[in-house]
C-alpha cells in the first residue's frame, strides 16, 4: 500500500516538513484545498448530465453520504485519492479532474467537450443567463422613485 506521502503526491498535493508530535515523526501536507470548487463542479456536472446522487454513488461505487458531502461541501476533510478519481470518472471526466479542481488547477476539458456543439451552445447559454442575472440584480438594487 502506498504511503501517505505517495498518495498525496499522486493527487498533486505538496508535501511539507516532517514535524515531531509526541516524539513521533508525522507527515504533513501543505495545501490550499478548495472543497467549495469541488462541490460546485460536482453539482454543475450532475445537473448537466441529469444524473442523480444515487446514480453517481452507484457508478463511482461510493456511498450516497459521500456524494452528498462532496456535492454540498458538508464535511470538508481529506478524501482518499481513489474516491475523487472514482467520482471524476463516474461523471465522465478524466480521473484526476476533481483532484485538480481541489488544488486550484484548471483541468483540461475532456476531448469530447472541446468539439461537441451542444456543449458549446450550453456554455454560451449559461454565460447569457449569468449576464441576465447580473442585470436583474443591478435593477433590483436601484432605488425606487
Amino acid at each position: 500500500m502506498p504511503t501517505l506521502v505517495a498518495q498525496l503526491s499522486a493527487i498533486g498535493l505538496d508535501i511539507g516538513t516532517y514535524e515531531p508530535y509526541a516524539g513521533v515523526v508525522v507527515e504533513t501536507a501543505v495545501t490550499d484545498e478548495d472543497w467549495d470548487a469541488v462541490a460546485t463542479a460536482i453539482h454543475d456536472r450532475l445537473a448537466a448530465l441529469r444524473m442523480t446522487q444515487m446514480e453517481l454513488a452507484s457508478r463511482a461505487q461510493v456511498s450516497i453520504t459521500t456524494v452528498r458531502e462532496l456535492q454540498h461541501n458538508l464535511n470538508p476533510r481529506r478524501r482518499r485519492p481513489q474516491t475523487l478519481t472514482a467520482v471524476s470518472e463516474a461523471l465522465g471526466w478524466p480521473g484526476r479532474y476533481l483532484a485538480q479542481v481541489l488544488v486550484g488547477e484548471s483541468p483540461a476539458p475532456h476531448a469530447d467537450e472541446k468539439t461537441d456543439p451542444v456543449l458549446a451552445e450550453l456554455t454560451a447559454l449559461r454565460e447569457e443567463v449569468a449576464e441576465l442575472r447580473q442585470r436583474i440584480g443591478e435593477l433590483e438594487r436601484r432605488p425606487v422613485p
